[in-house]
């Protein structure tokens, strides 16, 4: 499932654009479709002129992408419509990032720029080990029959030890 939050962006006349809400370490599940105008007037990108993504995230690192990581392409665009999907690496510092649609002709000169914000709210799951104070009755007992077993064999390992020390 994809959730696209729909913006329109006006190149002319920019307005404050409420920030797309999303949570950290969120994968290939956020997208923003933008209206593109300029002047109140759709505009429509120039006939073979391609769609890509601009990024940079409150920890400082950038990026710029028009594929996502399986290979699939990240922006689509129908008429004055561009649908973009935030790539995973987007979504990977909590906090504010300035994220644009960045349209390129033919020869990749860079002939338009449409920014919105991402708002990435912090997962408190992102990079933590999972607790294991979760586990079933029956792992546990195992695990508890293993260390037992390990306690065992290292006292009989001390019993058993040399009785001088070597160095």
């Amino acid at each position: 499932m994809v959730i696209t939050k729909k913006l329109t962006i006006d190149l002319v006349n920019r307005t404050v654009q409420e920030p797309i809400h999303t949570v950290q370490c969120d994968a290939n599940t956020r997208a923003v479709a933008v209206t593109l105008t300029a002047a109140g007037v759709p505009w429509d990108p120039p006939e073979g002129a391609c769609a890509s993504v601009a990024f940079l995230k409150p920890d400082g690192n950038k990026g710029w992408y028009d594929q996502l990581p399986d290979g699939k392409i990240a922006c689509t665009v129908a008429g004055n419509v561009v649908t973009a999907i935030l790539a995973p690496e987007v979504l990977t510092a909590p906090g504010q990032v300035k994220a644009c649609i960045v349209f390129q002709d033919a020869d990749l000169n860079q002939i338009s720029t449409f920014g919105f914000t991402v708002q990435v709210e912090p997962n408190p799951a992102a990079g933590k080990v999972i607790s294991n104070s979760y586990y079933k009755y029956s792992t546990m007992e195992a695990v508890d029959a293993a260390m037992e077993a390990l306690e065992n064999a290292i006292a009989n390992l001390k019993k058993d030890k040399p009785s001088k020390r070597i160095n």
